[in-house]
């Protein structure tokens, strides 16, 4: 299902898709792992330019294409990064569980309104 069209906005279509899923901002933000106030500024429009990791997190918690969204914020989802986990992993060459507790630590920086 493509909830996305080429005259929506990334707020737009993260709003649409919301309301399709029968979530509130709250109850989204937590699936993904996101802070809610930053939901509420990408849907409002406030906000227009999230990480690709944060794109990727509220596109995979809202079963949409990741790649679909990540194109309405001007990414080239094939240049993208992978999920932080499998980057640390690839990259740091440690296993899944510190790689696992890496990620959580930059999701919680974020979440207290770390670097954005």
């Amino acid at each position: 299902m493509n909830t996305s069209s080429s005259l929506e906005t990334f707020g737009e279509a993260l709003f649409n898709a919301r309301k399709a899923a029968g979530l509130s901002i709250r109850q989204l933000a937590t699936k993904a792992r996101v802070d809610h106030a930053n939901v509420a500024r990408l849907e409002s429009g406030e906000r227009t330019n999230p990480t690709p990791e944060t794109v990727v997190k509220l596109a995979t918690a809202l079963g949409v294409e990741p790649s679909e969204w990540l194109e309405l914020i001007g990414v080239d989802p094939d240049r993208a990064l992978p999920p932080p986990r499998t980057y640390f992993r690839r990259k740091l060459g440690v296993n899944a569980d510190e790689a696992d507790v890496l990620a959580r630590l930059i999701e919680d920086y974020q979440a207290q309104g770390g670097a954005r």
